[in-house]
C-alpha cells in the first residue's frame, strides 16, 4: 500500500507541475498572500521601532540562537509545532487567502455569471448585505443617540456574522470552481471557466453549508466573539462594559477550548467531503453529502489513513524546517525582503503539498 501511495502522490505532484492552471493557481494565491504578509511585517517593524526606538538590539536574538546546541534548536523547532493546528489546516480554504479570493472573483466576474447568478447565491448575498447594512445603521444610532452598550454589542456581533457569511460565500464560489477544475483535469475532460461555473452550481449549496460549519466551529471565529466585548470596551469604555467576568464570557471561553479540539476532528472525519460533494449523488442535501464522504473513506480506509498521515508528516517536516531555519528570534533581525522570500517559499511548498493531497484523493475516488 505504501508503494502505491507514494506512486500516486508522485503522479499527482507531477500533474500539478505539468499543468499551468494548477501551478499557476498555487503561485497566484501565494503572491496574493504576500500582500498580507508584507503589511504584517511593516506593522511588526513599526511596533518594534515605537517600542525600542533605534536602540533595539537586533543582533541579540541572532547571537543567542547561534550559541544554542543543534539538538536544542531542533527540539525548539519541533516543540513550536501544534499538531491540531496542522491538522486543521488540511482544508481547501487553506489554499486561498482573502486578497486572492477578491482578485480572482473580480478577474472571473463575467465568466462565472451562471454561478454567481444562481438563486441561492443571490439570496444569500442579498440577505447578508441587508443584515450587515441594518446592523451598521442600528450600531450608529445606538452609539450617537441611545448610548446603549447592549444594542451596540448585538449589532456588531450580528454584523460580524453577516460579514462572515458573505466571505464564506465568496470563498465557496472560488473553491467550487477550483474543485470543478480538478475534476475536469483528472478526468481528462475539456473545460472552460463557463463550464466550470455550470458544474459548480450542482454542489455550491452543500459546499457553502460545509464551509459555514467549518468556519463556525473554528477557534478563530469563536475567539473573535470572545474578544469582541473587550475590543469594543477599549474604544467605548463609557458605553461597553467589561464582560470578562460574565457567564456569557465564560461560556464563549469554554466554547473556544471545545472548538480547539472539535475543529480538527470535524476536518479529519469529513476530509473528503468537498470532493464527494462535487462527484456524488447527494442531490444538494447536506447530511447525505457528509455521509457519502464517510462511506468513501471507509471503502478504502487504510489508503486514506496512510494518505492523511503521509501529508501531515510532510507538513510537519516543512514546518519544523521553517522553525529551524527561520525562528522568530532571528526573523526580526533580518531585512524585510529576506522574510518575504522565505514566506513565499514556505507558502508555495505548503500549497503544493495540500494540492497534491487532494488530487491524489480525487484520483483514488474516481478509480
Amino acid at each position: 500500500m505504501l508503494k502505491r501511495l507514494i506512486e500516486d502522490y508522485k503522479r499527482a505532484f507531477l500533474l500539478i507541475i505539468d499543468t499551468k492552471w494548477l501551478y499557476g493557481t498555487a503561485i497566484f494565491f501565494v503572491v496574493c498572500g504576500l500582500v498580507t504578509k508584507i503589511s504584517s511585517l511593516i506593522s511588526q517593524k513599526m511596533l518594534v521601532a515605537a517600542t525600542f526606538g533605534n536602540v533595539f538590539p537586533y543582533t541579540t536574538g541572532f547571537n543567542q540562537y547561534l550559541q544554542q546546541p543543534l539538538s536544542e534548536k531542533v527540539l525548539d523547532a519541533v516543540h513550536a509545532i501544534h499538531p491540531l493546528g496542522v491538522l486543521s489546516s488540511m482544508t481547501f480554504p487553506a489554499l486561498f487567502g482573502g486578497v486572492g479570493l477578491i482578485i480572482a472573483f473580480l478577474i472571473f466576474y463575467k465568466k462565472i455569471r451562471p454561478l454567481r447568478s444562481t438563486k441561492f447565491c443571490k439570496k444569500v448575498s442579498l440577505y447578508s448585505f441587508a443584515i450587515l447594512a441594518l446592523c451598521i445603521v442600528i450600531g450608529i444610532l445606538a452609539y450617537f443617540l441611545l448610548q446603549s452598550g447592549i444594542i451596540i454589542l448585538l449589532s456588531v456581533a450580528v454584523g460580524l456574522v453577516s460579514f462572515v457569511v458573505l466571505f464564506v460565500l465568496l470563498l465557496t464560489m472560488i473553491e467550487a470552481l477550483f474543485i470543478s477544475l480538478l475534476v475536469s483535469i483528472v478526468s481528462g475532460e475539456s473545460w472552460s471557466i463557463g463550464l466550470l461555473s455550470e458544474r459548480s452550481i450542482k454542489f455550491i449549496k452543500t459546499l457553502f453549508i460545509f464551509n459555514v460549519v467549518l468556519y463556525v466551529v473554528s477557534t478563530n471565529f469563536v475567539n473573535q466573539l470572545v474578544l469582541l466585548p473587550s475590543y469594543l470596551h477599549l474604544y467605548m469604555p463609557a458605553i461597553i462594559a467589561n464582560n470578562s467576568g460574565t457567564p456569557l464570557y465564560s461560556f464563549l471561553s469554554d466554547a473556544s477550548w471545545f472548538t480547539y479540539y472539535f475543529h480538527p476532528l470535524f476536518v479529519i472525519v469529513f476530509i473528503l467531503a468537498p470532493l464527494t460533494m462535487a462527484l456524488g449523488t447527494h442531490q444538494g442535501k447536506f447530511v447525505p453529502a457528509l455521509r457519502e464522504s464517510v462511506l468513501t473513506v471507509r471503502r478504502d480506509f487504510g489508503y486514506y489513513l496512510s494518505l492523511v498521515v503521509w501529508t501531515l508528516l510532510l507538513m510537519i517536516i516543512l514546518l519544523a524546517l521553517s522553525n529551524f531555519i527561520n525562528p522568530a528570534v532571528v526573523a526580526i533581525s533580518r531585512p524585510m525582503f529576506v522574510e518575504i522570500v522565505i514566506a513565499a517559499i514556505y507558502s508555495l511548498l505548503f500549497t503544493l503539498i495540500l494540492m497534491t493531497f487532494y488530487i491524489t484523493a480525487l484520483k483514488n475516488i474516481r478509480r
